[in-house]
């Protein structure tokens, strides 16, 4: 059996602020909040150990955002 993914697709103009917290440089968690226009709010998405993909995602959606 599979698990059941929802997928959001968010226009780039509808982001207003996003932002990224980790506890410190040992802390293997992570979380990207991002607030949209019109939302009370915000979306936020957990990123666990194993990998850089918070900085990753937090950079495409900054070059993105902030044209």
């Amino acid at each position: 059996m599979g698990t059941k993914v929802e997928y959001l697709s968010i226009p780039y103009p509808n982001i207003i602020k996003i932002s990224k917290e980790r506890a410190g440089l040992l802390d293997l968690n992570a979380k990207l909040k991002i607030w949209i226009k019109d939302l009370e709010l915000q979306i936020k998405k957990q990123f666990g150990k194993g990998g850089n993909n918070i900085n990753e995602v937090y950079k495409i959606l900054s070059q993105h955002i902030l044209k």
